[in-house]
């Protein structure tokens, strides 16, 4: 996850979802949340966050989003 900071710039924050050894050719599929709720140690600013997968240290994919705060 890269969240937004209160300057505007984005930081990233890393969260290990699991460990695995996948053959060539292998497909798998890796579904996880991160929710947006109030916490002490993160505060969430609105505007534009991305999401990026990263596979033996490298990024892959980034997709932006906006998070609205309501």
């Amino acid at each position: 996850m890269h969240y937004r900071k209160a300057n505007g710039t984005l930081a990233p924050k890393v969260f290990k979802l699991t460990t695995r050894v996948v053959r060539p050719g292998e497909e798998i599929t890796i579904a996880a949340r991160r929710p947006f709720v109030p916490i002490t140690t993160r505060t969430y600013h609105p505007g534009g966050h991305a999401l990026e997968i990263q596979v033996n240290g490298l990024g892959f994919g980034r997709v932006r989003f906006e998070y609205l705060e309501l």
